[in-house]
């Protein structure tokens, strides 16, 4: 389900900048830094975003730090579900399967945190079946550039992952019939 027309954070990049504050107050040059935007369509995006009361500023501080308003934080978490619930994946997607070693779900948390890439995740699920290990879905509209440098992130402080991209989505049905298809083409042998 999309946002609806009248939210305030029916924007993609309205809701880059939301994300990118949950963790509290930056300085307007961070904010640019992280979502990889231009200076000049940020402070507008900012300044508007002020206007319609999403966003808070210190004035009389240079250089300005922008925060979350208040009561805001709860609206953006509701315009986030709308955008991508929890555990929906489509074809396009992109993933990533994190391996943890013990003790590195501080390092996680913080790589995350530190570079802001939070940003970019929809959701995550912690898999069973092998200790620390998370699978991270990028937002539908995640560009391959956020997963390489997330990998890349994660990389930086010594987690291993896997990057993927999701081919196809497929219903039980579809998934017999594309392996009954399968097993009708003759294999080459080795």
């Amino acid at each position: 389900m999309a946002p609806r027309p009248d939210d305030p954070w029916r924007s993609t990049k309205r809701r880059q900048v939301g994300r990118t504050l949950l963790d509290g107050p930056l300085g307007e040059a961070a904010i640019v830094r992280r979502l990889g935007a231009d200076k000049g369509n940020t402070s507008r995006l900012l300044k508007g975003m002020q206007k319609d009361r999403l966003l808070e500023s210190e004035h009389d501080r240079k250089p300005r730090v922008w925060r979350l308003a208040d009561g805001q934080e709860q609206q953006l978490a509701r315009a986030l579900e709308t955008e991508q619930p929890v555990g929906e994946c489509r074809a396009g997607q992109r993933l990533i399967l994190v391996r943890l070693t013990p003790g590195q779900e501080v390092v996680l948390a913080e790589a995350l945190r530190a570079n802001a890439t939070t940003g970019g995740v929809a959701w995550a699920a912690r898999v069973e079946g092998a200790e620390g290990q998370y699978l991270l879905v990028l937002d539908r509209d995640a560009p391959a550039l956020e997963a390489s440098t997330l990998g890349a992130v994660l990389q930086r402080h010594g987690i291993a992952s896997t990057r993927m991209l999701v081919e196809e989505v497929q219903s039980p049905d579809q998934l017999r019939r594309a392996l009954s298809a399968l097993r009708a083409v003759p294999h080459a042998s080795m």
